[in-house]
């Protein structure tokens, strides 16, 4: 079971009511982006960028990887229904994009969080980290069909979330 919680003791009082516990991991996640946010940080003061937007989209299976490559997206980070990625997993891929700016496309209304959790990272750097609160794939597939790259990284996160509500 993977739980975010402010409260670990209470989640575990809970699963104990329903037997033994083998192997428990808790971690701060305050202090893992602070210690990640640092890192990235001092990264980026050294950095200069070969283009101005990347993508990183959040899927799973060849096939569907494979069109949000051709539709722009840079990196897929493997994850979706009951398959969450971590905050690491998508720092590491907006690491491999050599962009300004960079669009995160999580696709599942679990991975959002998780993906504004990688954009805080980048706060106060030299590169920008924009999420796109897409819930579904096709709300990805539909956001990256509304990016223009000759217009400003507002005015696409503006254009891109605004499509998601074409979806039904």
């Amino acid at each position: 079971v993977h739980v975010h919680t402010s409260d670990p003791g209470a989640v575990l009082s809970e699963a104990l009511k329903y037997g033994s516990l083998f192997t428990v991991k808790i971690e701060n996640m305050r202090n893992q982006h602070t210690e990640l946010s640092r890192g990235a940080k001092e990264e980026e003061a050294r950095r200069t960028f070969s283009k101005p937007y990347g993508m990183v989209a959040v899927a799973n299976g060849d096939g569907i990887c494979e069109v949000l490559h051709d539709l722009g997206v840079d990196e897929v980070v493997q994850g979706g229904q009951t398959m969450n990625p971590s905050t690491e997993e998508m720092i590491a891929a907006i690491e491999k994009i050599d962009a300004q700016t960079v669009i995160l496309l999580p696709n599942n209304s679990n991975i959002i969080m998780v993906a504004q959790q990688a954009a805080q990272v980048y706060e106060d750097t030299d590169r920008t980290v924009l999420v796109v609160p897409s819930k579904s794939l096709p709300q990805g597939i539909t956001a990256l069909c509304a990016f223009d790259e000759n217009r400003e990284a507002g005015d696409n996160l503006e254009n891109m979330t605004a499509a998601l509500a074409n979806v039904k």
